[in-house]
C-alpha cells in the first residue's frame, strides 16, 4: 500500500513540474465526471447508491473528486469494482461531503463510463435532494505531464417523498396463527392502518390487489361458512402518503375429519405374542397430522405407524386408532385382537380374611406358571415383580410400613412373551397390632380384648344379681345390660373383628340375657 501510494505521489508530482516544459497540444483534450443516477424519486429516510463516472477524449489515470449534498446525507461510500488501483489517501465522507483522490498506472483509462466510486445517501425531508461535484475535483491526463482536463461537473436532483404509508395491520379472533389449520368456518377479521379509508376482498390467491376503488371505513369483517382450504384477504390503507401496500393475511380451514380407514392386527386371533398394529389414513385438505391408540378404552396415547405393542393381556381386545389432521379433526378405525389365555397366578399367603400381626415384614406367597414373571400389587400399587421357580411357587416379603386396617394384594403372571394373564383373586387381610399367634394361629387382638371384657362384665352382673333379688334392679340390670351389648356392638364394629368372634360375644349377652329373665320368674 506504501508503495501505491509512493507510485501516485510520483505521478501527481512529475505531472505538476512537468507542465511548465511540454509542449501544449494542438487540441486540448477534455473529460468530465458525472452521476448516475441522475434523477429520480425517493422516500425520507430511503438508502440508495449514486455513482460515480469519468468520461473523456484522452487517456486518464489521476482523479480527485468532491462531492458535496443538499437536504441529503451521506451514510455511506464505495470502491468496489472502481477504475482506480492506486489510493494515495482512503476516500472519506462526512454527514454532506465526500472525498475520493485515487488513480491507475499507465495506460490509465480512456472510456465513457470510468466508474471510480459511490456516494450512499438518503433524503432528510420532502422536498428536492441534491448530490453533486464540487469546484476543486480534477481529471489528470496519462499524457506524461499530468494536464487536468475537467471540464464539466456533473449534478444530481431527488425529489424527496414523504415516508409511505404503511401497509394496514390484520388481526383474526378466530384463524389468529396464518400457518396454522382451523375446523372454524366461520372467519372473524379485524385492521388496523394509518388512515380511515380501506379497500378489501377475499379470495383464494396470495397477491391479489384490492386496487382503489369503494373505500370503506370498515375496519372489521365476518365471513361465514367459507369452504375448506387456504383463503387469503387483501386490505389497504389511504394515508396522507396515498394508498399504501397490500396486506395479504392467510386463512386455512379444514372443518373435514381425514378419510375412513381400517387398521390391521398381526397377529389377530389366539395371539401368543403382541400384535403389531399398522395403519395408514389419508386426510385431502390439511393432511394428516399424527395418531394415536388406545385399547379397551383407556387413554389415548400419540403412537407412529406401524406400531409394535409391548405387552398385551389374555383375552378379546378392541383396538383403536385415532387419525388427527393439523386442524384438529379426528377419525378413527378399530381391529379387534383375540389373545391366549394364560393361567392367573394364585396368593395363597396372606389368606383371604385374615389377621396378620404388626410387624417389620409381610410375606407374600403363591405360584403361578413355571418361569412367569410375577407382579404383585399392594393396595393398587404395584410393589414388586419377581419370577415362578420351576415348580411355578413365587414369594416376596414386603418390608415397607403399612397401615393399621384392611389392605388388599392381587398379582399378574406375565409370560416371556409378553403375554399378560388376568388379574389374580384379590386377597383382603388386617394388620392387628394386638393380634398374636398361638400355636401357628393368629388371634385377633380385638377379639381376645372384646372377650375379657365381656367375661368381666357377665361375672360382675352375676354377682350383683346374687345379692340383689328385687324386681325393680332385674328390670334395671337388663336395661344396662341392654345398653352394655349395644357398646360392645359398636366396637365390635369400629374393630372389624371376624364374624365368629361377633358370634360369640352375642351368644354370651343372649345366655345372661336368660338367665336373668328365668330368675325374674322364678
Amino acid at each position: 500500500m506504501k508503495t501505491a501510494k509512493l507510485i501516485l505521489i510520483f505521478i501527481f508530482t512529475l505531472q505538476f513540474l512537468l507542465i511548465p516544459f511540454v509542449a501544449k497540444p494542438v487540441h486540448a483534450a477534455t473529460a468530465s465526471l458525472f452521476l448516475s443516477p441522475s434523477y429520480g424519486s425517493h422516500y425520507v429516510g430511503e438508502k440508495f447508491y449514486v455513482m460515480i463516472y469519468v468520461s473523456g477524449d484522452a487517456s486518464t489515470n489521476a482523479y480527485e473528486v468532491h462531492i458535496g449534498t443538499s437536504n441529503m446525507t451521506v451514510t455511506g461510500i464505495s470502491t468496489g469494482g472502481s477504475i482506480c488501483n492506486l489510493y494515495p489517501s482512503p476516500p472519506s465522507y462526512t454527514n454532506s461531503s465526500a472525498f475520493f483522490q485515487c488513480g491507475l498506472p499507465t495506460p490509465g483509462y480512456l472510456g465513457s463510463s470510468g466508474y471510480i466510486g459511490a456516494v450512499v445517501v438518503k433524503g432528510n425531508s420532502p422536498g428536492t435532494g441534491t448530490v453533486s461535484i464540487q469546484g476543486g475535483s480534477k481529471i489528470l491526463a496519462n499524457d506524461g505531464a499530468g494536464t487536468n482536463i475537467i471540464s464539466g461537473l456533473g449534478s444530481a436532483s431527488f425529489q424527496i417523498l414523504p415516508p409511505p404509508t404503511a401497509a394496514p395491520t390484520v388481526t383474526s379472533s378466530t384463524h389468529p396463527n396464518q400457518d396454522k389449520w382451523y375446523k372454524k368456518s366461520d372467519v372473524s377479521l379485524s385492521w388496523t392502518g394509518a388512515g380511515n379509508n380501506f379497500v378489501y376482498t377475499l379470495d383464494n390467491s396470495p397477491e391479489t390487489s384490492p386496487g382503489t376503488g369503494s373505500p370503506t371505513l370498515e375496519k372489521s369483517k365476518t365471513y361465514t361458512g367459507l369452504k375448506d382450504g387456504i383463503w387469503y384477504f387483501h386490505v389497504r390503507v389511504q394515508g396522507s402518503s396515498g394508498w399504501s401496500e397490500t396486506t395479504h393475511f392467510r386463512i386455512q380451514i379444514d372443518t373435514t375429519p381425514p378419510l375412513p380407514f381400517k387398521p390391521e392386527a398381526d397377529p389377530k386371533e389366539n395371539a401368543t405374542s403382541p400384535p403389531i398394529i399398522a395403519f395408514a389414513a389419508k386426510d385431502e385438505t390439511s393432511g394428516v397430522d399424527h395418531y394415536e391408540i388406545r385399547v379397551d378404552n383407556s387413554a389415548w396415547v400419540v403412537v407412529s405407524a406401524p406400531y409394535k405393542m409391548a405387552r398385551i393381556s389374555s383375552g378379546e381386545h378392541l383396538i383403536e386408532i385415532k387419525a388427527v389432521d393439523k386442524a384438529g379433526n379426528e377419525r378413527i378405525g378399530s381391529v379387534k385382537v383375540t389373545v391366549k389365555e394364560i393361567p392367573s397366578p394364585v396368593i395363597t399367603k396372606p389368606t383371604n380374611g385374615s389377621f396378620v400381626p404388626y410387624t417389620d415384614e409381610l410375606l407374600i406367597q403363591g405360584h403361578s406358571s413355571p418361569g412367569d414373571s410375577v407382579e404383585i400389587f399392594l393396595d393398587g400399587k404395584k410393589i414388586a415383580k419377581v419370577v415362578a421357580d420351576k415348580n411355578g411357587n413365587f414369594e416376596f416379603t414386603y418390608k415397607g410400613l403399612l397401615k393399621r386396617g384392611k389392605h388388599t394384594i392381587y398379582a399378574v403372571a406375565v409370560t416371556p412373551a409378553n403375554i399378560e394373564s388376568r388379574r389374580s383373586k384379590e386377597v383382603v387381610f388386617a394388620l392387628d397390632p394386638q393380634a398374636f399367634v398361638v400355636i401357628g394361629f393368629v388371634i385377633p387382638g380385638v377379639a381376645i380384648f372384646t372377650s375379657l371384657l365381656t367375661a368381666i362384665f357377665i361375672f360382675v352382673l352375676i354377682i350383683l344379681l346374687l345379692f340383689f333379688k328385687s324386681r325393680r334392679f332385674k328390670k334395671r340390670l337388663l336395661i344396662i345390660l341392654g345398653q352394655l351389648e349395644k357398646e360392645v356392638e359398636k366396637d365390635l364394629e369400629t374393630f372389624k373383628v371376624d364374624q365368629k368372634a361377633e358370634k360369640k360375644v352375642e351368644e354370651d349377652f343372649e345366655k345372661v340375657e336368660e338367665e336373668i329373665a328365668g330368675k325374674e320368674k322364678k
